[in-house]
Order: C-alpha cells, then sequence, then structure tokens
C-alpha cells in the first residue's frame, strides 16, 4: 500500500508525493492504464513515452538504467527502449500479461536515488531482436540477398548498401526469421529514393517495399508501395497509395508494420505506423498478385549506407487497448518524510461497499478522492462513512486536509 505526506508548498511545487511499496530507491511513477474493448492475450504493448522531457529535468538517466515497469501488485514486466535523451515521441514497448475486460494497470518507476542496474532488455520482450550493439553482424540470424559494398554493425547500428550497377540495385538484407501468424516489424531506420524497408517471402525474393513517389504528395510522405519480384530494377508501383503518412526522410523515425498472409498466401499489412510523429495508416492493404509463403522484413540501399538502430519482431494482438497516462507521482524515500502518516486510517482496505475513515484530529478536515486517471470522483468535509458498492473497480486516493497538511492514501475497491 502506498501512502502520501507533505506540506501544501510541497504540493504545489511537485504535485503528489507518495510512499510507495513496489520500490525503496525510485523517486517518481506514472501510472499507466489500459482499456480493452475485450479481452486481450497477453502481448507486447508499445506505449508512448516522453523520455526526452524526464532526461532534460533531470528525472531519468540518459541510459534507462533507472526505469522499471510494474503491474499493480508490484510484478516487475520485461521492457524495452532505446535513445531516452533524444526522444520526445518515444516507444516504451512491454511484455504484459493477458488484459481482461476490466483493464490493465501499469506503474512506470523512475529517477533511482542509488546506483542501479540497466533492466532495459529487447531479448525479453521480441519474439526476434537485434539492437546491433556487439559490433558484429551475427551471420546466424541475419543473410544477405545479392552481394553488398558495404555491411557492418558500428555506433550500435546496423550499415547496409547493396552492390549496385551490374550487380543489379536494391539487394537487400534481412534476418533468418520466417512468420506465417500476425506479427509486428517494429525498428528505427531512415529512408529516401534509394534507401528502403519492406516485407518480404523467404521461398524466393518476391517483396513489398514502401517508398515515396518523388515528391508528388510532400516530400516526406511515404505514399506508395513498390512490388519487387527481382534485384535488377526499382519495381513495380500497381497504383494504390499506401501507407500515404508522412514519413521524414532520412530520420531514424521509429516505425511499426503489421503485417499477416491469408489462407490464400496473400500478403495483408493492417497497421503502419510513425511513432516518432504520431502519424499512422489501419486501412488494410491487400497485395494481389504475389503469393508469400512466410513474412519478415526487409532493409536495401544502393547507395549511402541505411542504418538501422534495432530490429524487434512482436506478435499481433487481437485488439488494441485505449492507453492513457496518468499525471507523475513524485514519491517518498526517506523515514522523515513518512513521519506522521498512521495518523489518517481508511478500513477495510481493499473494500466493496462502505469505507470507513479515523483521523486523530477530526476537526476542520476536507476529505477528495480521485481516480488512478487523477479525476476528482468524491469530496466531504468530515469523517462519515462512504458508499462506495457503485463505483468502478480500481485504485483510488483519499486525500485529507487538516490546515497546511496534507495526507493521502491508496484504497483498493474490489467486486
Amino acid at each position: 500500500m502506498r501512502f502520501i505526506y507533505l506540506l501544501l508548498s510541497f504540493v504545489l511545487i511537485f504535485g503528489t508525493i507518495e510512499a510507495q511499496d513496489c520500490f525503496t530507491t525510485f523517486k517518481y511513477y506514472k501510472a499507466i492504464t489500459l482499456t480493452p474493448d475485450a479481452a486481450i492475450a497477453a502481448h507486447t504493448i508499445a506505449i508512448p513515452f516522453d523520455s526526452k522531457s524526464l532526461v532534460d529535468g533531470g528525472k531519468l538517466l540518459a541510459d534507462g538504467s533507472d526505469l522499471r515497469v510494474v503491474d499493480a501488485d508490484c510484478n516487475t514486466l520485461p521492457f524495452f527502449i532505446q535513445d531516452l535523451a533524444n526522444r520526445d515521441k518515444n516507444i516504451l514497448y512491454v511484455a504484459i500479461p493477458d488484459i481482461d475486460p476490466s483493464g490493465l494497470e501499469l506503474q512506470v518507476y523512475y529517477g533511482a536515488t542509488t546506483n542501479v542496474s540497466s533492466e532495459i532488455d529487447g531479448t525479453s520482450v521480441f519474439l526476434f531482436f537485434d539492437d546491433f550493439e556487439d559490433g558484429v553482424v551475427d551471420m546466424d540470424t541475419w543473410e544477405n540477398v545479392g552481394s553488398y559494398a558495404n555491411w557492418e554493425e558500428s555506433d550500435g547500428k546496423m550499415r547496409y548498401t547493396g552492390m549496385s550497377g551490374s550487380g543489379g540495385i536494391f539487394l537487400y538484407v534481412t534476418p533468418k526469421v520466417a512468420y506465417t501468424s500476425p506479427v509486428t516489424f517494429d525498428f528505427v531506420a531512415p529512408a529516401n529514393n534509394n534507401k528502403f524497408y519492406g516485407i518480404c517471402d523467404t521461398g524466393d525474393i518476391e517483396r513489398v517495399g514502401f517508398r515515396y513517389q518523388s515528391g508528388a504528395q510532400s516530400n516526406d510522405t511515404m505514399d506508395i508501395y513498390a512490388v519487387l519480384r527481382d534485384t535488377i530494377n526499382g519495381g513495380f508501383f500497381p497504383g494504390d497509395f499506401y501507407p500515404f503518412i508522412v514519413v521524414e526522410r532520412e530520420v531514424g523515425n521509429i516505425m511499426s508494420i503489421a503485417a499477416t498472409i491469408s489462407p490464400s498466401k496473400t500478403l495483408i499489412v493492417d497497421r503502419f505506423e510513425n511513432h516518432s510523429n504520431g502519424e499512422a495508416n489501419y486501412n488494410d492493404l491487400v497485395v494481389a498478385n504475389m503469393e508469400f509463403n512466410a513474412i519478415r522484413p526487409f532493409f536495401t540501399s544502393f547507395g549511402a549506407s541505411i542504418a538501422v538502430d534495432f530490429v524487434g519482431i512482436r506478435s499481433t494482438p487481437q485488439g488494441f487497448p485505449v492507453i492513457t497516462t496518468g499525471q507523475e507521482v513524485q514519491l517518498i524515500t526517506s523515514t522523515k518524510e513518512l513521519s506522521g502518516i498512521n495518523s489518517f486510517e481508511c478500513f477495510p482496505n481493499p473494500v466493496t461497499n462502505t469505507i470507513r475513515f479515523n483521523y486523530e484530529n477530526p476537526g476542520n478536515i476536507t476529505l477528495t478522492i480521485t481516480n488512478n486517471l487523477g479525476k476528482q470522483v468524491h469530496n466531504q468535509s468530515d469523517l462519515q462513512s462512504l458508499d462506495i458498492s457503485q463505483w468502478p473497480a480500481g485504485w483510488y486516493i483519499v486525500k485529507l486536509k487538516d490546515g497546511e497538511k496534507t495526507i493521502s492514501k491508496k484504497i483498493v475497491v474490489n467486486k
């Protein structure tokens, strides 16, 4: 259970201050609520996360070593994130358990008060993962199609340029994986007219690449897909504009492409997202006149090397919950800050029907109750019992104010 004790002046400066039992050495956390339309099986979810402002504010280390993700029961969850100091529209990939119809609450902790080791781990989050940090291209997990002018790992990136000229163009590299069920390809890579990415088959070199039509819509609108059946030319444009979203050229955008193959072996792309600017296309692209036995991502360039920061592949869930991020909560980390909190009680806790309050000085007090999103749901100016039998299940913060002293406690409403 978490408790809050703070002076009013601290409230004005820092917002809520709260003690906690998941960790004893972290200064802040944010609650993230996942609200589905129906139950969703365990999967890896991409959560928008402004890491840059936290690093700039001195609340989070640039390497993310003081970052943790837990569920409501304080069970740690595997996660992956990259480039924390530079991205205000970053993505926190978290491997989450089943989401029942009532939803799931996560908590993201950061700002450790002692030295801690990083728990960022892409291998525990994705089915396939490579962040190219070891400096050596792993030929057991990657393969090249055709010869290349450059293929290396350096500075945490995989850099590739296919051999051009008589050897053709748009030779490519691809991981040695094969998927027939719905999967999502996550990666960070730049694109332009001579470097791009897409989805390829495993049994042959047929593939679909996503490209720009020379600025027909805007210079940065990735608006067409090319059907490629060889490595001799730039492929064929079928005439369908897709994904038709802004993907800034020559920038390492955080991309997600979700795809599957139908029983008739047709490629279907059903989500194309640029997390770096929030643009997405959720319409289905059905690629006719091509047969795919299995799918995987590919990367190609016949000019300057395409530099890929990471590649992760995850199962695509059958539903996508609404993601709501609560306000930052500052945590109590010292015994001194905890003094005096036991003078206020809320019981029983957890509660199903009626919550009761007890306080050593019941005179001029006010009680306010907020839900886990910070919205006030109740207030009263006495310690009378409260019927909460009709309230939604979840956790709430009960805040008692007595003059300049504010004491808050977390209660859990069960059904």
